[in-house]
Formats: structure tokens, sequence, C-alpha cells
């Protein structure tokens, strides 16, 4: 708080006492400070951890992909063997669900899912972002903090000054 700031703060803070009004009390949360610190820690790592799903996912969907083009290449008629057509079924959809395109053409299937790899990407930078928001806003909490000892111990000082004026503007006996 500026110099400025704290004495107009100091003399609202005197007009309200002198007015017989109450100070509230200003109180931190040890609370919002400790979430603060675990999502510091934990936001990155939880963001490493995303990061070594990348390359399974990855393995996985060029996996599946061959699978695919695998049975696709089958010279076997797919009326001699019935678990020929259930198996690519499933293979093309695994290819849909890790790669998020369609099969046949490669097009995009949804424009809000771009595949396993790339969602686990993103993902990844938004926890990164997230815990540097994390870190700002532990540092903004320490300012706070800081700030209201500051207040509270101008509270204190003018709660003397004031008890003191009062004191000198009785009537004697």
């Amino acid at each position: 708080m500026g110099a400025k700031k704290l004495r107009l703060f100091s003399c609202a803070l005197a007009v309200a006492l002198l007015s017989g009004g109450t100070v509230p009390a200003l109180a931190t949360s040890g609370d919002a400070r400790e979430a603060g610190r675990r999502l510091v820690h934990e936001l990155p790592a939880d963001a490493s951890r995303l990061k070594s799903l990348r390359e399974p996912a990855s393995t996985t969907a060029s996996q599946v992909g061959i699978v695919l083009a695998e049975l696709r290449q089958m010279s076997m008629p797919a009326d001699l063997d019935p678990h020929y057509p259930p198996a690519l079924v499933a293979a093309g959809r695994a290819f849909v669900a890790v790669s998020g395109r369609d099969p046949l053409t490669g097009t995009a299937i949804s424009p809000e899912y771009a595949g396993l790899e790339a969602e686990l990407a993103a993902s990844e930078a938004r926890l990164g972002h997230s815990a540097a928001d994390a870190r700002t806003a532990l540092a903004g909490t320490r300012r706070l903090e800081r700030r209201l000892r500051q207040a509270r111990r101008h509270i204190r000082l003018l709660e003397r000054r004031l008890g003191s004026a009062r004191a000198r503007a009785r009537p004697g006996p």
C-alpha cells in the first residue's frame, strides 16, 4: 500500500473510530495460502505426468493405424472368417479414439478433439499456465498478507492515539 493510500486509509479509520464505529477484523486465510502452495507444487508434477503419457499415446495411435491398414490389406474375403468384420470395426473405432480422425478419409471427426496425443499436449500446456498463475496468485497473497499486517499495526497505533486524544478531551473533575 502506498504512503498516500495508507494515509487515506488511516484518516478514514480515524473518522470511523471517532464517530463510534468499529473496525472490522482483518484476517487472512491460511487455507487459501496452503491451497496456493499445493497448486504451485502439484500442477507442474501433473503436467509432467501428462507429458509422460504422450509417448505411449503416440505409439498407440501409430500402431492402431498399422493394424487398421493391415486389416484392410488382407486378401481373405470377409465372409470366410466371421472374426474379420468385428476386428476391422474395432480397429477403426480404436483409430478414431486415439487419432480423432476418420479411418477412411483421414479427416477430423470433431473440431473439439484433436486426438489423444494432441489433447495430452494441450492439457500439459494448460497445466503449465495454471502453475504459473498459481505462483502469481501465491505471490499476491503474500503481498496482501504483508499489507494487512501493516494495516493492523497502523490500526493499533491509531487506536492508541485516539484513546490518548479522548483522554485529553475529557473534562476534569
